[in-house]
């Protein structure tokens, strides 16, 4: 819950529940790395539903976060998200597209990877 706070605070609130939820995990040590070969197949075909899959779905999205910016890139986008208060514009200043954008490019190199 600590790390919810943090993510409130720095992005002044306008943060989505996606990125809440997958810097949260992040924070905690979790990856997907650590979920099993048949999980993450299932996940990047779409077949992983419920909260399962939507937690694990926001992991692989920050992951993918990280691993195009780095942890410094996350940070940029929380505060560009406070300054902007808006969580569209925060995204296209960090990372040049918005989420759906980024959201879509994560799911492709996801499935790339893991998909069947």
């Amino acid at each position: 819950e600590l790390a919810h706070a943090f993510v409130a605070e720095m992005s002044g609130g306008v943060a989505p529940r996606e990125l809440h939820e997958g810097i949260a995990q992040l924070l905690e040590g979790r990856r997907t790395a650590s979920a099993d070969d048949e999980t993450m197949r299932a996940l990047a075909d779409g077949r992983l539903g419920g909260v399962r899959g939507y937690y694990l779905s926001a992991l692989a999205f920050v992951e993918d976060l990280v691993a195009q910016r780095g942890q410094g890139g996350l940070n940029e986008l929380l505060r560009a998200m406070a300054e902007t208060g808006d969580a569209e514009r925060a995204f296209l200043r960090v990372y040049g597209k918005g989420q759906r954008a980024l959201r879509a490019e994560a799911s492709s190199r996801l499935r790339r990877r893991h998909g069947s």
